[in-house]
């Protein structure tokens, strides 16, 4: 494999492409690495047509049958951080195999702009269910990881009342953390929702948010029929306030 290193021909770098998909781990770390340092040589007019023969490939290379490879193309992509890629790796985000969606999301967070942000709002009501997720995850982390907290979390609202829990419940913790919110009534619905995760996921979220007008629809909570429910309303409340009840 080092002795590729060298040569970056179409066919060295077909091959170590379908190495990626080796049932060896060492191989498919090393063929990785031989792109890497191939794809990050010295500036020349040569390594520019390298660079862009290899970044054509490992784009071709996101539509592969092999999930191994989608995944490590994903990988490579996050490592050269070329912004000209970030609409193509959209497109792993629904991908049938966990690995490949995570490699995608990873690598999409890394960039983490607004063109990121822009780009994953508009396929929040896609319906395709993996997508969502995929999409939801993707803004949570950027929300945590770079300085764009709000402009990523702010999309979320739309998904408070997504028909799959997972999207909602997300959703609903990750908006707790947003510093803009004025009106919580669309979290204090959801005290009544049928799904007890649900219900805890807008209880906390209310209790990060810390506003004083949700003491009263939280106190209601605390007779839900739900033990973990009750636990979470007990702890928001003394969040917001530890003397609570001087709000009643």
């Amino acid at each position: 494999m080092l002795g590729l290193i060298g040569d970056a021909s179409t066919r060295t770098i077909n091959l170590l492409i379908r190495t990626l998909n080796s049932k060896d781990g060492y191989l498919r770390r090393r063929a990785f690495g031989s792109l890497i340092k191939i794809y990050q040589s010295n500036e020349n007019k040569e390594t520019k047509e390298t660079k862009e023969n290899i970044l054509t490939k490992i784009l071709e290379s996101l539509k592969a049958k092999e999930p191994n490879i989608r995944k490590h193309a994903a990988k490579f992509l996050g490592r050269i951080g070329d912004e000209r890629v970030i609409e193509s790796l959209f497109t792993l985000l629904d991908d049938s195999k966990s690995g490949v969606r995570r490699a995608a999301t990873n690598t999409l967070a890394k960039f983490g702009n607004e063109k990121v942000i822009m780009i994953a709002s508009q396929f929040l009501d896609d319906p395709d269910w993996r997508l969502r997720r995929s999409i939801v995850r993707l803004l949570i982390r950027i929300s945590k990881e770079t300085d764009y907290k709000n402009e990523a979390l702010e999309p979320l609202m739309n998904c408070l009342n997504d028909e799959d829990k997972f999207v909602k419940s997300w959703s609903i913790k990750a908006l707790g953390n947003l510093t803009s919110i004025t009106n919580i009534e669309p979290f204090v619905i959801l005290l009544k929702n049928e799904d007890p995760s649900v219900r805890i996921a807008a209880t906390k979220a209310l209790g990060r948010i810390g506003d004083i007008k949700a003491i009263k629809p939280l106190s209601n909570a605390l007779a839900d029929d739900n033990w973990d429910v009750r636990a979470e309303v007990e702890s928001a409340l003394k969040k917001i306030d530890s003397d609570w009840m001087r709000f009643l």
